[in-house]
C-alpha cells in the first residue's frame, strides 16, 4: 500500500510539472497584463483628474463612486505609482512585484534617488517576488548590518541614514514609532536630518521667490 501511494504521488508530481510547464507562458503573459492594467488605470485616473479644478478631485470621485470598482485610497495609490518616472523604464518595470502595496513602498523609499533604484534592480535586490520586508532592507530601512546602531532591532547606522532619501527617513521614523522601541539617538538623528532638509528646502523656496 505504501509503495503504491508513493508511486502515485510521484506520477502526480510529474503530471503537475508538465502542466505547469504548459501553463508557464500564459501565466507570465497574464501576470504582465495585470501589471500593465494597474499602470493603465493609474494613467486614466491622472487624465480624469486633470479635467477638474484644484481641490475638487476627491469630491468628484466620491460623487461618482459607482463608476469605480475601487476606493479613492486605491485610486490615489495607482496614480502615485503610474506617475513615477523610473517605472516607465522597461527594465525596471519588468523587475517590479505586481502589488500596489509593494510598488508604492518602492516609490516612497526611492524618492528622488532614481539611480539607487536602478542599482537595486540591477543587483537583483528588487525583483518580481520581493517581499515588503526585503524592500525595506534593500533601501537600508530596518537593515540588519554590522553597522546597526542597535542589536536585535536592526536599525541602520547614522552613515546609512545619511544616504537615505527623505521618504526613507520618514519610513524609518514611522517604523520606530510603530514598534514603540525607539532609540533616542537614532530617532533624534533621523528627525534632525528631516528638519535640516525641510529647512534647506524652505530656504531654497525663499531664494527662488
Amino acid at each position: 500500500m505504501g509503495k503504491s501511494t508513493t508511486k502515485n504521488e510521484g506520477s502526480s508530481f510529474i503530471n503537475f510539472a508538465k502542466k505547469a510547464e504548459e501553463f508557464a507562458p500564459e501565466f507570465k503573459s497574464l501576470w504582465k497584463q495585470t501589471q500593465d492594467s494597474l499602470f493603465r488605470v493609474g494613467d486614466m485616473l491622472v487624465e480624469l483628474k486633470s479635467e477638474l479644478e484644484h481641490g475638487k478631485w476627491e469630491d468628484a470621485f466620491e460623487e461618482n463612486a459607482d463608476k469605480f470598482p475601487f476606493s479613492f485610497r486605491i485610486a490615489q495609490k495607482l496614480m502615485f505609482i503610474s506617475g513615477f518616472e523610473p517605472f516607465k523604464s522597461k527594465d525596471i518595470r519588468e523587475a517590479l512585484p505586481v502589488s500596489i502595496e509593494k510598488m508604492e513602498k518602492i516609490v516612497k523609499l526611492t524618492g528622488k534617488n532614481h539611480s539607487l533604484l536602478a542599482e537595486l534592480v540591477a543587483d537583483g535586490a528588487i525583483h518580481s517576488k520581493v517581499s515588503i520586508k526585503d524592500i525595506s532592507r534593500a533601501f537600508g530601512v530596518e537593515a540588519t548590518t554590522a553597522g546597526s546602531t542597535s542589536k536585535g532591532l536592526g536599525l541602520p547606522s547614522e552613515a546609512a541614514m545619511l544616504k537615505m532619501s527623505t521618504d526613507a527617513l520618514e519610513e524609518l521614523v514611522a517604523s520606530l514609532i510603530e514598534k514603540q522601541s525607539i532609540l533616542d539617538k537614532t530617532q533624534g538623528f533621523a528627525q534632525f536630518l528631516l528638519r535640516n532638509r525641510e529647512a534647506t528646502a524652505n530656504d531654497s523656496l525663499k531664494l527662488a521667490a
